[in-house]
């Protein structure tokens, strides 16, 4: 394969002509694909970030509601406790 500018030429081993041309097309576009590789690139960063924010912000949520959940169990724990007292205390007076 041989360079010629915008153009490959690429040896044909048979045939009337002795290599075929090939276009790479224009050098604008060449550009525009290294714009677009950059952007996605960018972007891919972009995303990384919100997806670490989303991640913290789960991780807090998440100890939270842990800690919600120990309260309500430590509240009912200590209301049976309460009650069962209150139960012995009377079957044993009674």
């Amino acid at each position: 394969m041989v360079s010629t500018g915008a153009y490959w030429c690429l040896p044909v081993p048979t045939g009337p002509y002795r290599f075929l041309l090939v276009s790479t097309g224009p050098y604008w576009f060449q550009g525009e694909a290294i714009n677009r590789i950059e952007l996605h690139i960018l972007q891919s960063g972009t995303a990384v970030h919100k997806g670490q924010r989303q991640l913290r912000t789960a991780r807090e949520q998440q100890g939270k509601a842990r800690r919600k959940r120990f309260m309500m169990a430590a509240c009912l724990v200590l209301t049976l406790v309460i009650l069962i007292t209150i139960i012995a205390a009377s079957v044993t007076a009674g």
